[in-house]
């Protein structure tokens, strides 16, 4: 049975309440960070409307304070959102109808990892009124958790915003350490950005190069290792669709 626009819509609401949940303690802690480095609400608030990825911002208000040239954050958020690009390539693949433009720049904005992975678990097409649904309401949350820690932070004691400041590498831990435990490549690629990291640091000609270069090197240098050493095999995944389809 054919789906309606309208129930598509509501399944990508319904599919996007979890994920805008999630992102609002993220949010909370970029607006966090925002406002520690010395900008007023406005600035995170504004960044997180005109741009959806969480790493990204992260990474780019931290330069911001940081007094980082513009070249050098544009370069990092190129590294850490170059993966976007295949997620689109792949879900362009999965929509149902011809759709203008617009519509395909819609999705591709807010094609986040939470995003991609639960329009990837779905089998078949998807369309436009379903992508809606969902980017809408994730989009929601984490615009909402921006500006709720922005304007939070404001009011709290100074030792209660140092002690939030830190959140944000209590985050990447929680995210990093799962898959650290779980797969050994990963680990492996962890411990390489690690040390190559830690030579910007302690090198004094290494240390001496502007800011963004620290970020940027380990993590270009750790992926082409780790897509060298462990690379990523074909799997059958079009027969394991074609099958469940039919059914």
């Amino acid at each position: 049975m054919k789906k309606t626009g309208q129930s598509d819509f509501s399944k990508g609401v319904y599919n996007g309440l979890p994920i805008a949940f999630g992102y609002i303690p993220l949010a909370f802690s970029f607006g966090t960070l925002a406002i520690n480095g010395g900008y007023n609400f406005i600035v995170p608030t504004v960044m997180s409307l005109l741009s959806f990825t969480g790493a990204g911002q992260m990474a780019g208000i931290q330069m911001m304070i940081q007094a980082a040239s513009i070249i050098s954050i544009f370069l990092v958020n190129l590294v850490i959102n170059s993966r976007y690009l295949v997620m689109c390539l792949s879900m362009n693949q999965r929509i149902t109808e011809k759709m203008p433009f617009w519509k395909k720049m819609f999705i591709a904005f807010g094609m986040t990892d939470e995003n991609f992975t639960v329009a990837s678990l779905y089998v078949g097409k998807l369309s436009f009124s379903f992508f809606a649904g969902l980017i809408l309401t994730s989009f929601s949350g984490w615009v909402l958790g921006t500006l709720v820690g922005a304007l939070v932070i404001q009011i709290l004691p100074s030792i209660v915003q140092e002690a939030l400041s830190i959140t944000i590498y209590a985050m990447f831990c929680g995210l990093l350490l799962p898959a650290v435990k779980k797969s050994g490549p990963i680990a492996i690629v962890t411990a390489i950005s690690v040390a190559v990291s830690c030579l910007f640091w302690f090198i004094p000609v290494l240390a001496a190069l502007p800011s963004g270069i620290n970020i940027i090197v380990p993590t270009v240098l750790a992926a082409a290792i780790g897509a060298w050493l462990f690379p990523m095999k074909e799997q059958q995944s079009d027969d394991v669709k074609g099958e469940n389809s039919d059914e």
